[in-house]
This record gives structure tokens, sequence and C-alpha cells, in this order.
């Protein structure tokens, strides 16, 4: 009998995205993910000749005591249009892989997210453009992305000002609070 070929396929993609995601096992190391993408964004920014004070802020939401969501903001780049349309469909496939310099090269870090929390919404503005656009992924997006696309589209209440990006973690699992406490 002659030998036989099959190339390897996933056969559950959405159980594939989610073990990706628990990769993650602990929500800070989650959360740097997202902070390791603005440093990315502000070498970005250097090489294209970009000069400004460059922040990374982060915001704890809290209600009544409970942490309710975290939101990650810096001045950098921004993300543009076009950017966010490829995003879902680039897992694994990391536009940073070939450069050394950045911080974050395996394509799985916006995965991150549903480690620790149920939603993320991207804001933002690419330098040098007028719109600011969103995407908006949540844990479904992952776990059915056939029948939950990530959505994107054009923000018009309260876009941002000035390029940069806004990462807004929301639903922050009860499970994960005590290793995100200050």
């Amino acid at each position: 009998m002659a030998a036989e070929f099959k190339q390897i396929r996933i056969g559950d993609p959405g159980n594939a995205l989610m073990l990706l995601a628990e990769v993650y096992t602990d929500a800070r190391r989650a959360l740097a993910e997202f902070i390791s993408n603005s440093a990315d964004a502000f070498d970005l920014s250097r090489k294209e000749k970009i000069s400004r004070d460059f922040v990374c802020e982060m915001i704890l939401g809290e209600h009544r005591g409970v942490l309710t969501s975290i939101t990650v903001k810096d001045n950098g780049t921004g993300i543009p249009h076009e950017r966010l349309l490829e995003l879902p469909e680039r897992v694994a496939f990391s536009l940073k892989r070939e450069d050394p310099q950045m911080k974050g090269h395996k394509g799985i870090g916006l995965l991150a997210f549903a480690s620790f929390c149920q939603r993320m919404r991207i804001i933002s503005r690419a330098e040098g453009r007028s719109e600011t656009y969103s995407a908006d992924w949540t844990q479904d997006c992952l776990k059915d992305p056939d029948h939950n696309p990530v959505r994107i589209e054009l923000v018009r209440d309260k876009p941002l000002r000035s390029a940069g990006t806004h990462v807004h973690l929301i639903g922050v699992s009860g499970d994960k609070q005590h290793q995100l406490r200050k």
C-alpha cells in the first residue's frame, strides 16, 4: 500500500482560539501584552520619525470595590482602519515577527483578553488620519468565529482627537481579580 499524505488542519477553530488565549494563565502576563503593544507602537513611531512625548497609561475601572474594566491608552501611531480589518484574520501571523526590535511577534497577544475578561474594545486613530475606528472582540468571537465576527466600525460618538490607541478590557473575571490588584 502506498503512503498517504494529509495536511494538518484545525478541526475546531473556536476551540483552538480559546486554547491560544488560555496560554496566558496569569492575568498580569495577559495584560502585559497590551502594554507591550504600546511599546511597539512607540518604537514604530520613532522609526517613522514621529517625535513626541510618548505616554502609555493604564486605568482600572472599579464598581463598589470590584475591578470591572481596565483601559490601556497610548499616544503612538495608532492602528489604521485597514489594519484593524486584518487583525481578526491574521491570528498567529504577526507583522512584527521579522523585526527583532519589536516585543510582540507571535500574533496571539490580542487573544490574551479572553484569558481574564469577556470583551475587548480597541479604539484607534492612525497618525495623519481624521477618522477613529473601533474593533469589538468578545469571547464569543473566539468560541464561534463564523457566527460572531469581530465588529469594526467608524466611531461617531467621542472619537479620539489625536493619534493613539485605547484598549478597553471589559468584564474582568472574578477569579482573576486578585491577580490584577494594584
